[in-house]
């Protein structure tokens, strides 16, 4: 998925991104729903799934409430936002937050 990174700063490595710079978000293998990975500058990072909307645009952020409603309703989001079954995937091949978070 490509998208924007929401803030400036640099890897451990030394490479610099400014906000706003594309950037090229991987989704997770199913067997690893949990780490995505950002590809930029020559540049793949390993990111954990459910921080993606912390540092890249499209994505969302979740608190405890979303992961409660998430199990009580059987209809979770995926990390991009849009409604999936609790074991699902979305459009763009993200996990919902309940994969992500390892709860199933």
């Amino acid at each position: 998925m490509k998208t924007t990174f929401k803030l400036s700063g640099s890897t451990k490595n030394g490479i610099s991104f400014k906000k706003g710079d594309p950037v090229e978000v991987i989704p997770p293998a199913e067997l690893k729903p949990w780490l995505s990975f950002a590809v930029f500058a020559n540049c793949k990072l390993a990111i954990n799934t459910l921080k993606l909307g912390l540092y890249f645009d499209g994505f969302d952020t979740f608190c405890d409430e979303d992961f409660a409603e998430a199990v009580m309703d059987c209809i979770s989001p995926s990390v991009t936002g849009e409604t999936v079954e609790p074991d699902g995937w979305d459009c763009y091949g993200f996990p919902s937050i309940l994969l992500a978070a390892g709860m199933i």
